[in-house]
């Protein structure tokens, strides 16, 4: 088995920030890293939406392409070593990334297993967690107490308001 040693950045579009405007920011940090004004860690940290690795400045550590969906494992495959691969998209947001490095190593049957259960674990959490937010939004509401009207997250007023 093909392992990676990577690093990356996600950025998520959410209220704030639309699809298009999420990938604008990617690429520009992108960029950024690329010319060599700033450094992947230092972005990762500062601007990545990915918990398990921000912190980390983007680290991964050593992954394979069966952990990862189906568009970051074809990324990872893609890059050459050292090289900062362009701005894609997966179901989590825009994503870059940059592989430190590759090796082969023996895997058992049930080390994969094991592997493929963690992935698909991490998977169902992340959408668990995504539509956990989605409800929360949807039933949050904002009450001004200046004009006293009532919105919901949208910014509709609530029936009953002033």
């Amino acid at each position: 088995v093909t392992q990676y040693r990577a690093e990356h950045v996600l950025l998520r579009p959410d209220s704030d920030r639309d699809p298009a405007d999420t990938r604008k920011l990617a690429e520009e940090l992108r960029d950024r890293i690329a010319s060599g004004e700033t450094t992947l860690a230092a972005v990762a940290r500062e601007f990545s939406d990915d918990p398990g690795s921000a912190q980390r400045g983007g680290d991964l550590g050593w992954v394979t392409p069966e952990e990862m969906v189906p568009a970051f494992a074809r990324m990872l495959e893609t890059v050459e070593p050292g090289e900062l691969s362009p701005v894609f998209e997966s179901q989590f947001g825009f994503h870059f990334l940059r592989v430190d490095d590759t090796r082969r190593q023996q895997v058992s049957g049930e080390s994969l297993r094991e592997q493929a259960r963690n992935a698909i674990g991490e998977r169902r959490a992340d959408e668990e967690l995504t539509k956990y937010i989605r409800r929360l939004r949807a039933e949050a509401y904002i009450e001004n107490r200046l004009t006293g009207t009532v919105s919901d997250a949208s910014g509709q007023r609530a029936l009953g308001s002033q």
